[in-house]
């Protein structure tokens, strides 16, 4: 007995309709009388189970690599994110691309804290999704973020910013130099900005052993302006 999905014809389509329904049934009666049932498959010939077993051995390597190439993908989502999502992507790429710990209070969710070991504060981050570029307004609010924190204008400030969001078609839309007006402003607030792109780009020369989780970390709490990341991170003030 087949079982077939299909829709009702009109009566005046019968009598092509059943020609193609009753060839397609042959063909797959055909087909399925070449498939070996599942106890004639039992019987192994002595080099079978070896090749068998390489099988199983390629299947698990393969989603092994297709897992390694999700989490890479995954980093990748502060390219596209805003809001919320904005913010947990880049807490992955701190976590898993960077390294870092941090802690995150759920009364400020844009807002988080890279931590050290002894889980005491060492950065506090402002992360936003803009439709242009860095602007004064931005560079305010991770100051604002410090002093609402109880921080002193010395200590720490990041802000994460993933711009031209509105038209962004091609990793060299999110490739805009930051505004040397923006720069000067950030250096003289004591706050560091990095792209989305930077920060893609630190997590990069962590993995191919250019920098440590401790040159970041010395990198993040010591400057000021922007950090310009590409094939080496430069610190930029002008």
């Amino acid at each position: 007995m087949f079982v077939v999905p299909t829709l009702v014809p009109r009566e005046s389509d019968l009598q092509n309709y059943i020609p193609l329904l009753l060839d397609g049934v042959v063909a797959l009666r055909d087909r399925l009388k070449e498939e070996l049932p599942a106890w004639a498959c039992q019987y192994r010939f002595p080099e079978e189970q070896r090749w068998m077993d390489e099988q199983d051995t390629l299947r698990a390597q393969i989603v092994e690599i297709e897992t390694r190439l999700q989490e890479f993908n995954s980093l990748k989502r502060v390219l596209t994110s805003q809001s919320e999502r904005l913010v947990d992507a880049v807490i992955e790429v701190f976590r898993f691309g960077l390294s870092l710990s941090l802690n995150r209070e759920e009364a400020f969710r844009e807002d988080f804290e890279l931590v050290n070991e002894a889980a005491a504060s060492i950065a506090l981050v402002e992360v936003k999704g803009v439709s242009r570029g860095v602007t004064r307004e931005h560079i305010n609010q991770a100051d604002s973020h410090r002093e609402r924190n109880g921080k002193l204008s010395d200590f720490p400030s990041l802000l994460i910013v993933n711009g031209h969001m509105r038209n962004a078609a091609s990793l060299a839309d999110k490739d805009h130099d930051i505004a040397s007006e923006q720069i000067q402003h950030a250096a003289r607030m004591n706050v560091l900005i990095l792209r989305v792109l930077d920060l893609l780009n630190l997590a990069k020369l962590v993995m191919a052993g250019k920098l440590t989780s401790l040159d970041i970390i010395q990198l993040l709490t010591t400057s000021s302006g922007w950090l310009k990341v590409g094939e080496k991170a430069e610190i930029v003030q002008s």
